[in-house]
């Protein structure tokens, strides 16, 4: 009886292919890139409207009347700016009490080996 299974020669993707839907998705991808590089100075300008605040109008759909609201600074999309432009900060972690800290016996015997 002959083998069963294992690896056979010329099965698979050939080497330097991608998969279907990589190829669709870089597709998109560079569209997407194509489009936003069309775009981005008035996504930019909104952007920064929306941080600074906005006017907006809106429409009584009782009276009909037209109207405008003041909508304030948006700190979400001005945190998005900043952190797009700057880099996002390193967050940091306290910890405090008086019990000891569990540590996976495979970090300890790691950390050990690393700082001996």
């Amino acid at each position: 009886m002959g083998k069963l299974g294992g690896k056979r020669e010329g099965a698979g993707r050939p080497k330097g292919t991608v998969a279907k839907s990589t190829a669709i998705a870089l597709k998109l991808k560079e569209q997407m890139a194509i489009r936003l590089e069309k775009e981005f100075g008035p996504i930019m300008d909104a952007q920064l409207d929306a941080a600074k605040g906005i006017q907006t109008e809106q429409y009584n759909k009782k009276t009909g009347d037209l109207y405008y609201k003041d909508l304030g600074p948006n700190i979400f999309a001005f945190k998005t700016i900043l952190e797009h432009v700057m880099g996002r900060p390193k967050e940091q972690i306290e910890i405090s009490g008086n019990e000891p800290i569990q540590i996976d016996l495979r970090i300890k015997e790691s950390l050990e080996k690393i700082y001996k």
